[in-house]
């Protein structure tokens, strides 16, 4: 995906790819009704090469970002939760076709 976009806002988490959905229009009201649940872990580098970009490697989150699993009338979704400066953003699972 990098190689794709290198501006692209991603995270890795159990290999799978995350990407920034906060502000897509057509996300603005699902976004509404979702809960931060479970803490997942923290950012541990922060790159923008597709070499050695692994888990919990983001390209514009800070190292040391808390990463939480979303939930919508408690059910968890493939969406993460992320805080930075009292801002909340929303990453939704990169599915491969």
């Amino acid at each position: 995906m990098i190689k794709q976009d290198s501006e692209a806002d991603i995270i890795q988490i159990n290999g799978f790819i995350y990407s920034n959905m906060t502000e897509l229009e057509w996300f603005q009201e699902r976004k509404e009704k979702l809960i931060k649940h479970t803490l997942l872990g923290e950012t541990q580098k922060q790159s923008t090469s597709s070499f050695g970009f692994k888990d919990w490697t983001a390209t514009k989150l800070p190292v040391g970002t808390k990463i939480y699993s979303a939930s919508e009338n408690g059910l968890e979704l493939d969406i993460l939760i992320v805080e930075v400066d009292d801002k909340v953003f929303y990453y939704m699972k990169f599915l491969e076709g």
